[in-house]
């Protein structure tokens, strides 16, 4: 067999714990795996349990817990004889199992299967890191390069020391940055969609208006936690580019995309992969967040796109356009942009020679990729992204599955085929050896 390479992971979410769990039943089967190497600035699971921003760890889980770091348990990747074997043995990480683990498995299924709140769903993939056992390098990752044909990843451990990784192929996770308004001040009262939740106190009883501008996931669960904590008086306006809120679909023709992206490419053209997207996950509102809002009064809808934002001494002030009449400006007393995250927050930290390799592999011919580009850049990222979920032409394989679901299906960006996921990713990284093979091959690169 030959030796392992390394697989960097940035962050220490589901998908770096979907991808060290099958790493380690792929290596018990005999197969030739790469060492999973996670870098995480703060604790593993950080976005989930209610300290790091992004939630208070109170708000429940959108996607069923069933779908874990195993989910669809469908692995066609290995060989025929290892991959039920794989599915099997991938069940030992399952939520099921973790359930079972803390005697709470038959409590949970007669009460109904109830949706886990982010910080149980946080217990949950700390329980998976321990039995793995995953290895985490506490990392706050502020560089990355290129050098000798291998990634050289740098940043600083919690005590200021430096730390510096290489490894054969990185693999970038996590939500990234909020989204910003153009000119969006520097005001306390002027929050998103990370700072909102280590705010949300704030808003406790508060008679004021507040406007929530976005309308996708972000926005809706900080609009339903403001419509469940203002007093009686508070005023809640959600501004939508279309001119109103959509509800998520989730029927089983929609959710199957999600659970098998199999043919994601091959039946759906790419205006209708992008409208899909749309439809069923951006720009739209859950369906749990609907019922939730269904008999509120206070929550309101204003059409449009935010033009400038100022900050008054009696508020924030809000200029609107949107097809039709002029629409005069509003002011509030606080406003939270919630229009999601920038999953190519990467490129700010690449170095000059990282990024001018990926220009070359976009065959953009733009030299260092330049922040400003950032929309442009993203686009031909997304288009570029192969099955293994790295892009196409560059070398060493850097793996993106935040920016896949265009390409390669809409369940990689989010918990709906981690399985999946873990097994696209590694198939370019490990050689499983066949019936009659006395050694497994290095897979070709």
């Amino acid at each position: 067999m030959t030796s392992p390479t390394r697989l960097i992971v940035i962050g220490a979410g589901p998908k770096a714990l979907a991808l060290a769990a099958k790493a380690a039943v792929l290596r018990d089967l005999g197969c030739v795996v790469p060492d999973v190497e996670i870098l995480e600035a703060s604790e593993t699971a950080a976005n989930w349990t209610g300290g790091s921003g992004h939630t208070d760890g109170l708000a429940l889980l959108g996607t069923p817990p069933e779908k874990d770091i195993g989910f669809p348990y469908r692995s066609a990747t290995w060989t025929p004889e290892l991959n039920p074997q794989v599915d099997r043995r991938m069940l030992a990480y399952s939520w099921q199992a973790y359930r079972s683990s803390q005697g709470g498995y038959a409590t949970w299924v007669d009460g109904g299967r109830p949706a886990p709140t982010h910080s149980e769903w946080a217990d949950y993939l700390r329980w998976v890191a321990a039995e793995i056992p995953a290895v985490v390098t506490k990392c706050k990752v502020t560089r990355i390069d290129v050098r000798g044909g291998q990634w050289e990843v740098g940043g600083s451990a919690s005590d200021g020391k430096p730390v510096t990784v290489g490894g054969d192929a990185l693999v970038v996770t996590g939500p990234g940055p909020p989204h910003r308004l153009p000119n969006q001040p520097d005001d306390p009262r002027v929050l998103d969609g990370r700072s909102f939740w280590s705010n949300v106190g704030l808003f406790d009883g508060l008679e004021t208006r507040v406007a929530v501008i976005g309308t996708g996931e972000t926005a809706a669960a900080v609009t339903v936690r403001l419509d469940s904590v203002m007093g009686p008086k508070g005023v809640i306006h959600v501004i939508c580019p279309s001119g109103t809120l959509y509800s998520r679909g989730e029927s089983y023709w929609e959710n199957r995309w999600y659970s098998d992206p199999e043919d994601w490419i091959k039946l759906l053209a790419p205006i209708d992969r992008r409208s899909f997207i749309s439809r069923t996950d951006r720009g739209v509102f859950s369906q749990s967040a609907m019922t939730a809002l269904r008999t509120t009064r206070r929550v309101m809808q204003r059409a449009g796109h935010i033009k400038t934002t100022r900050a008054d001494p009696s508020g924030i002030i809000l200029h609107r356009e949107y097809k039709g009449p002029p629409v005069p400006p509003e002011m509030y007393n606080y406003v939270v942009v919630a229009t999601g995250f920038d999953p190519s927050w990467f490129l700010g930290i690449m170095t000059e020679r990282a990024r001018r390799a990926l220009g070359t592999a976009l065959h953009r011919h733009l030299g260092p990729v330049d922040r400003d580009l950032t929309p442009q850049v993203r686009l031909a990222i997304e288009e570029q992204i192969e099955t293994d979920l790295g892009i196409a032409g560059f070398t060493p394989r850097l793996h993106l599955p935040m920016m896949a679901g265009f390409a390669q299906g809409p369940g990689f960006p989010n918990l709906s085929c981690l399985g999946t996921l873990a097994d696209r990713v590694l198939s370019t990284h490990v050689a499983c050896p066949r019936p009659g093979d006395d050694r497994a091959k290095p897979p070709r690169r």
